[in-house]
């Protein structure tokens, strides 16, 4: 299970079934999966500030049920924070992107959580 999400003051009326596609293609792409796992949410309009600067921002997590290590993430980062600039505008340094590796024992779906599921 692979989970985007981002927050970002980019305007409402550039996030559009394109920029859903392209990112769910960009991450099944980069972890060798289906789309099926694939979960993205992007939030824009939100109100932010980066220190005194004006512009746009991003922050973001990529969650992921197979554990990220530092090499996973140098890896990765780059390839989303261009998607992120191409798709949306907003420059590589001006976004943040949290890798987090979450235990399949607390994520559930369906009524269960996803470890029991696998033994089904």
């Amino acid at each position: 299970m692979l989970i985007l999400t981002l927050l970002t003051n980019v305007d409402q009326n550039k996030i559009n079934e394109d920029v859903l596609k392209g990112a769910s293609n960009l991450i099944s792409d980069l972890f060798d999966g289906t789309q099926q796992n694939v979960f993205i949410s992007i939030k824009a309009g939100v109100e932010m500030k980066w220190g005194t600067k004006p512009g746009l921002f991003a922050i973001g997590t990529l969650q992921n049920t197979t554990p990220f290590d530092s090499e996973c993430s140098k890896a990765y980062a780059p390839q989303v924070f261009e998607f992120v600039e191409k798709a949306i505008g907003v420059p590589q340094n001006r976004m943040y992107l949290g890798f987090i590796s979450i235990n399949r024992d607390n994520i559930a779906t369906d009524g269960m959580i996803t470890s029991i599921m696998d033994e089904l």
